[in-house]
């Protein structure tokens, strides 16, 4: 196995991981997002889907694979690192569109860090 194995050894950009970069730029955003704190002022809590959403819209639609499911992914390491591990929960609501079914809302327990 060479040192180099895993990495683009023949540019400039060697050992450099983008989904990293992504990432990091992608929960900046979410935290400086004025309509993230709109959400916690007014209800406390926000969709888990609203939130995949604010990491889907930080990235290019070519930046990442499948960026939904990459914004899925994130959504706890974001929570963790904005909120802290303690600083948010998930429950259940009622969808407005049909009562019967359930949507994954986040409650906001602590203040972002």
């Amino acid at each position: 196995m060479n040192s180099e194995e895993g990495t683009d050894a023949d540019g400039p950009e060697q050992g450099i991981d983008r989904d990293e970069i992504y990432r990091r730029a992608a929960i900046e955003k979410f935290r400086e997002d004025p309509g993230v704190d709109e959400w916690i002022e007014r209800q406390g809590a926000m969709p888990w889907r609203g939130i995949v959403v604010k990491l889907e819209e930080a990235v290019s639609e070519d930046a990442v694979v499948n960026r939904n499911s990459w914004a899925y992914d994130l959504v706890p390491e974001a929570l963790n690192e904005v909120f802290g591990k303690d600083g948010w929960d998930t429950e259940q609501r009622p969808r407005k569109s049909d009562p019967s079914r359930n949507t994954t809302w986040v409650k906001f327990k602590k203040p972002k860090r």
